[in-house]
């Protein structure tokens, strides 16, 4: 009998009723998380460093003819449906896993099998073994000790997820050549036809609910002969798509290590590797633009952060940065500059992969690569990253081994070298600035202004020295692309003094000077209609254009309002001049532009006082009306602007843009 006797067990409950399994919720993009979840895991069990880890994605069926035992789980599920009736929504899970197994005399399984891994002990059974705690304890990490596989207990719901009948099957042979087997079905509480309240957690084996220890008594199919371990997902939800939604999440989240030849995946016989991780990239993503928002990581695009490390320190477009820090040990910044990039970052620790991507508008046109390898870093990432492995954060730190204030300074030390490293490319504003800290979370710059969603940094960061040098200098031509410099044309050319920007979003009237005595004003304005049909793109109805009644200080003109987001803070040079920074982020090109200049107040006049100078780019512009910058060109992107007032006070400045018809 191909089953050898293996059946389900499920012990008798000794507490109240336990519903539908809440660990599997996590995980609401079932593909994305499944490739995130057993990869992650299988890097961080790697067996021999200096050989890749292999993970295979196949396919395999269990029929019910030759396996008529583990079909018997149907009637478990009838039980449940009996006993849970109460429970409306648990009634509904149930009844679609019921009719699930109803409906498939043969269960498809997706089987993940890694290799060059250390495989999952049992360990006697311990409650430190990492088998034990993937079957049977929900939300402890199988993460101790020399098998760890994964940073966090729950991500095993990833696994239970995938599966229509939330049942998985697991085949391990450990370091020692000791092979384990058990499956596990996650349903819920029910009643046999003895009257016996059951466990919603069930185990199949042939050991009276214990994992099987004998090579020869695990069922064929099942059955592992390499150290290793296999993770058989039961009737998998199967799409027409899910190969491409496989390696898409392969790509997205796992290209550097790829890239660095410390892993290799099998798709259904398609191999990717560090031979053809960026062909393979460029086959399934066509373009290198990544245009969707951090948040819709399904859209994510691999392509520029692959040739980012890929074609590192090759030309003026690619930089190296390393840094030091005294909790986070060594780390590594890799930036790509292009004007068509998305100013955003991907963070990876030792297994590389991408635990999480973040904005930060400190250079314009660029993507950026942070990795840290270090033993003592990466287990301090480890210990502060969260279920799903996309976020670092101190609130989820689990372990002995590290303070809060030990992992809140790592954090520190990451974001100070990003920063400072971005900077150094960015003259603009690579002048010296003094932090204060535990005042970060209110300061930011007119360029962190137009990002508020998606560029944020972590609380409390302050400057430190843990900022590394590039690679090699940057030329002027370099340094120039494709942000804006403030070329020194006059002896009031503006730099950023000492000092942070206070930001306000609605009005800075009341904004106090900073203990130097500089004032601080800055404000955040989205001008133009609201309405994002693209059909429309002129304010009023209709889609026509809106022709503004020219004021007494405007030509007689017809003027179509520009829809831009913009930010403006204020700053003094070196001679006390107060200069306002204006950085207005335009969706197009718009060859001949006005730019008026309101008071943000509630009349929201035109600035009454007189623009006494302004540089575009760095470039000193003539204006012939006092608060009015008219026939200038907006680059589609971002677009700097220097204003001095001849009150040499601090404005609180609304913005609106118009193309000159």
């Amino acid at each position: 009998m191909l089953e050898l006797n293996c059946k389900w067990h499920f012990d008798e409950a000794n507490r109240g009723a336990a519903g539908k399994d809440a660990t599997s919720a996590t995980f609401n993009q079932p593909y994305y998380s499944i490739v995130r979840e057993s990869l992650q895991n299988a890097l961080d069990a790697a067996r021999y460093e200096d050989k890749p880890v292999e993970v295979h994605f196949d396919r395999i069926t269990i029929s019910k003819s030759d396996f008529p035992n583990f079909f018997q789980l149907e009637q478990h599920l009838i039980q449940c449906r009996e006993f849970v009736n109460y429970d409306v929504n648990t009634k509904d899970w149930v009844e679609r896993m019921l009719n699930y197994i109803q409906n498939h005399p043969s269960l498809t399984c997706l089987k993940i099998s890694d290799f060059n891994t250390k495989g999952m002990s049992w360990m006697g059974g311990a409650n430190d073994s990492p088998f034990k705690n993937f079957i049977e304890n929900i939300g402890l990490s199988a993460g101790k000790g020399a098998g760890a596989q994964g940073s966090f207990g729950f991500g095993k719901g990833a696994y239970f997820a995938l599966s229509p009948i939330s049942t998985v099957l697991v085949s391990t042979v450990d370091e020692n050549n000791q092979p384990v087997f058990e499956g596990v079905t996650k349903i819920t509480t029910h009643e046999d036809g003895k009257g016996r309240k059951l466990r919603e957690i069930g185990f199949y084996d042939n050991q009276d609910s214990n994992p099987i220890l004998d090579r020869d008594f695990i069922p064929e199919l099942f059955r592992r002969e390499e150290t290793g371990t296999d993770f058989i997902i039961v009737g998998y939800y199967e799409e027409e798509d899910d190969e491409t939604q496989i390696v898409k999440s392969v790509l997205n989240n796992f290209w550097f290590p790829l890239l660095s030849n410390r892993l290799k995946v099998n798709v259904f016989g398609k191999e990717i590797n560090a031979q053809n991780v960026y062909t393979t990239a460029c086959q399934y993503f066509p373009e290198e633009t990544e245009t969707c928002s951090i948040k819709e990581y399904l859209l994510w695009n691999p392509r520029p952060y692959i040739r980012c490390v890929l074609k590192k320190d090759s030309g003026k477009k690619y930089k190296s940065f390393y840094g030091k820090g005294k909790e986070i040990g060594d780390m590594k910044l890799y930036v790509y500059r292009n004007p068509e990039l998305p100013d955003r970052i991907a963070y990876c620790r030792k297994p590389k992969m991408v635990v999480k991507k973040e904005t930060k508008h400190k250079l314009a046109g660029y993507v950026a690569v942070f990795v840290c390898e270090n033993e003592r870093g990466d287990n301090l990432l480890k210990a502060i990253e969260n279920q799903s492995h996309d976020e670092w954060d101190k609130k989820n730190l689990k372990s002995n081994a590290f303070t809060q204030q030990e992992c809140e300074t790592a954090l520190k030390e990451i974001n100070d070298f990003i920063n400072g490293s971005l900077e150094s490319l960015n003259p603009a504003i690579s002048k010296k600035v003094a932090y204060f800290e535990g005042l970060e979370d209110y300061f930011s710059t007119a360029e962190d202004l137009l990002d508020n969603e998606e560029s944020y940094d972590n609380p409390g960061m302050t400057k430190n020295d843990s900022q590394g040098e590039p690679s090699e200098t940057p030329s002027d031509d370099e340094t120039g692309y494709p942000d804006t410099t403030i070329k020194d044309t006059t002896k009031k050319n503006p730099i950023i003094s000492e000092g942070t920007y206070v930001p306000d979003s609605q009005n800075t009237e009341n904004v106090s000077d900073d203990p130097q005595g500089n004032p601080y004003v800055s404000g955040h304005t989205h001008t133009g209609d609201d309405d994002d049909d693209d059909q429309h793109p002129y304010p009023g109805s209709g889609g026509k254009p809106a022709n503004k009644k020219p004021d007494k200080d405007s030509n007689e003109q017809g003027k179509r309002l520009v829809r831009i987001h913009s930010a403006v803070s204020a700053h003094r040079d070196e001679n006390n001049n107060l200069f306002h920074t204006i950085v207005i982020d335009s969706p197009e090109e718009v060859l001949k532009t006005e730019i008026d200049l309101h008071d943000n107040t509630d009349n929201g006049t035109i600035l009454q006082s007189s623009i006494s100078e302004c540089y575009i780019d760095g470039e000193e512009i003539i204006l012939s009306e006092k608060s009015i910058i008219s026939g200038i060109k907006l680059k589609k992107g971002e677009n700097r602007i220097e204003v001095a007032f001849d009150d040499n006070l601090k404005h609180s400045i609304k913005i609106q843009a118009y193309e000159i018809e």
